[in-house]
């Protein structure tokens, strides 16, 4: 009973699940200070390509959401497979390089079809093939403990959003 409860308790994790769970929480407080600092950006750039029509961006937003959950239904088993035999750290890179897609995709576009190619490939191709290898990783050191996985998830990773809820807006308005 006594041992139970040290394996779910976040005050007795080893040093390998403390240096992850820190990790973790940085990469995530600045992944929602870069996330909101660049939908500040691109929803300027967006309203410049599209002549301020906010109806024309809902439209191209609604072409690439469409695309992207068609392609994820069918890339997302392919892409957790392949991490479960390859193993995760290869995808969990090339994941990032995803996110790098998407920014100089936004950053490049000269018009709306340029955007929603550039959402496509990024969140209908690439995402879905390795988005899967980073919650898999997580599962492979809490995954027998999924209690303790929820606490340390609302415990750490909630800070991120705070943090990027009370800076973001600012940095966005004084950045625009």
């Amino acid at each position: 009973q006594q041992q139970r409860r040290r394996s779910e308790d976040a005050d007795y994790l080893t040093p390998f699940e403390k240096e992850l769970v820190l990790k973790t929480t940085i990469l995530s407080i600045f992944s929602n200070l870069m996330w909101g600092l660049m939908n500040t950006a691109l929803n300027t750039k967006l309203m410049a390509i599209a002549n301020n029509d906010p109806i024309a961006i809902a439209k191209a937003n609604s072409i690439h959401w469409s695309v992207n959950a068609a392609l994820q239904l069918f890339i997302s088993p392919l892409g957790a497979a392949a991490s479960d035999t390859w193993g995760r750290k290869w995808f969990i890179a090339v994941n990032r390089l995803s996110t790098i897609t998407y920014f100089a995709g936004c950053f490049l576009c000269k018009t709306l079809n340029h955007y929603v190619i550039a959402c496509i490939i990024c969140w209908g191709l690439l995402d879905p093939l390795t988005g899967a290898a980073e919650q898999a990783s997580w599962s492979d050191v809490f995954g027998e403990r999924p209690e303790l996985s929820s606490r340390i998830r609302v415990k750490y990773m909630h800070m991120s959003d705070a943090v990027a809820t009370f800076i973001t807006p600012l940095l966005g308005a004084a950045i625009t």
